[in-house]
Formats: structure tokens, sequence, C-alpha cells
């Protein structure tokens, strides 16, 4: 039996919370889970975790101050690490779904096979701002027999360009082909201090899921990045990183990649997908209890009650 500890941190997200439980407790009937659930909407309006929920081992959450939402999460984050008892433990967003049978099962297993510390869903490269080759914080498995608990530092930096890229930057603002291309894997967002920490290390091996992603930017910005380093390349130039094959077009009945949701594969089948709640509710765009019903259809497919 694997056991593993799941660390979330929720801000209104309750719904996402118990469909993810019911998700994952009927695709791994097998594992030992403990939830540890940071509320970071405590006292507010936000706030819609009960007062209790035996499923979940609810907490309060970081404080919020001046510095924003970033690192609210990643400070409610590190809270919850101190609550962690199991060898192996999943940082998780509410609104990532795993649909892998049997998935933390063969995760830990995979991840003892091939002495990984690290495993997980990379920032989608669409957000070509954040950080590549490296797990994100929306979803990332840690092995922390392999590392010390308290270096695991989720905490966001301060975004800074060098003089002369800002310089530049502020001359050919409007030409976004050369001002975005300046920013590419520049945002020090949450989970970048691990990258910066660990990815060097010879004993720490990592591994990422593989991001659905369809390069749909111009013909020029795609001739272009032919010839420029991956530093200022839109597509990410790994091989393997990326597929073209999203869930449906594997057999999946499900199109979570038509909703702009971001897909992600795992040994060549469908493994997970990310809601991204976030960049529509910014825009005025969002509608849960829309995402709320594909989910719940998804899960009834599933047979998960």
């Amino acid at each position: 039996m694997s056991e593993i500890a799941i660390c979330s941190v929720s801000f209104g997200c309750y719904e996402y919370l118990d469909l993810n439980w019911k998700l994952t407790d009927t695709l791994n009937p097998a594992a030992s889970i403990t939830w540890l659930i940071a509320d970071n909407a405590i006292g507010s309006s936000e706030s819609k975790m009960p007062v209790k929920d035996e499923r979940f081992n609810i907490y309060e959450g970081g404080q919020k101050g001046d510095l924003g939402a970033n690192w609210h999460h990643a400070q409610a984050l590190m809270m919850l690490l101190d609550h962690v008892n199991s060898r192996f433990v999943l940082v998780l967003d509410p609104d990532f779904y795993v649909i892998r049978k049997n998935w933390v099962e063969d995760m830990v297993s995979h991840m003892k096979h091939e002495n990984l510390t690290f495993l997980g869903a990379p920032w989608h490269p669409a957000a070509y701002k954040k950080i590549r080759y490296f797990p994100s914080p929306h979803f990332v498995l840690i092995d922390i027999e392999n590392l010390d608990i308290k270096d695991l530092n989720f905490l966001p930096g301060n975004d800074v360009l060098g003089r002369r890229w800002k310089k530049l930057v502020a001359r050919y603002d409007h030409h976004v082909d050369i001002t975005g291309r300046l920013k590419i894997g520049q945002t020090k967002d949450t989970g970048y201090r691990l990258k910066e920490r660990f990815s060097r290390k010879r004993d720490i091996h990592i591994e990422c899921l593989q991001a659905v992603f369809k390069y749909n930017r111009s013909k020029i910005s795609n001739y272009i990045d032919h010839f420029v380093s991956d530093r200022f390349s839109f597509r990410p130039k790994k091989c393997g990183y990326t597929t073209h094959a999203t869930f449906s077009e594997a057999g999946f009945p499900f199109d979570p990649y038509g909703k702009g949701w971001e897909e992600f594969m795992w040994l060549g089948e469908p493994f997970g997908f990310h809601v991204r709640r976030y960049p529509k509710r910014k825009r005025g765009m969002y509608d849960a209890d829309t995402d709320i019903q594909f989910i719940h259809s998804m899960l009834n497919m599933l047979k998960v009650s």
C-alpha cells in the first residue's frame, strides 16, 4: 500500500476539493491518503470550507498581506508541510484532476524505481513567462526521503529583468514578439525557488508530465523559434516536453483541452487536467457552475459518485 499526504490550499474551492477527493478515492482504492487543507479564506465570505469534514484535515491558512495572492498561497503551502508525516507528499491545486486509475501506486512505484525526488506537471508552455522543465505547484509529488522538507520553499520572488532588457521592453513594448521573448521563463512565481535550489543537483532527479501544447502563434513567430535558443523561443525545445495529442484524440470521451483547460500526459496516456479558473476569473469570464457541471459529467462517466 502506498501512503502519501496531499497538501492543497483553498480559497473558496470546497466544491473542487470535494470532487477531487471523490475522484482520487475512487481511482486509488488501495492507497492510504491523508488530505491536508489550508483554508486561505477563513473568516471571509469567500470561504466555503465546512467547519468539519472528516475527509480533510483543515488548517487556517496564511496571513494575507500586501505581497499578493501568490505569496499568500505559498505561505499556506509551507505551513501545511509541518503536518506531513509520510515519505511522499503531493502539492495539489484543488482544480487539478487526475484521471488515471491507481495513479498513486503507479507514481510512487515509478519514483522509487527511477530514484526521483520530484515528479509533476510543469507550468504549461502557453504560460511562456513561467519557468520550464520543472514541476509546478499545481501538481508535484515529492519524495522527502531525498531532501530536508524544510528546504521546500514555495515563496515567489520579484520578477526582475536586467537593465538592458528593461530598456528593450520599454522601447518595443508594442511589438509582442520581441517583448514576449524577453520575458520567457522570467516570472519568479510560486515554485521557482525549488528549481533554483534543486534542478542542478546531481543527486536530485526530476521528471515532468508531458504538456499537451498546440502552437498557435504566427508563421513568423514559428520561423523565428527555429533559429533562437530555448531561452527566447515560445516553443519549448526539449525533446518530449510537450505533445500535440489531446485527451480526446487519445480516446478519452471528454475534451478538457477544448474548454481551454490544460491537459497533461504521463507514459503516453492521458493523466490529468488543470481547470485554470484564475485567468478567466481575472477577465470576468469565469462561470464556476458550468465548469462544475462538466466535471460532474466526467466523474459520472468514470463511475465516481
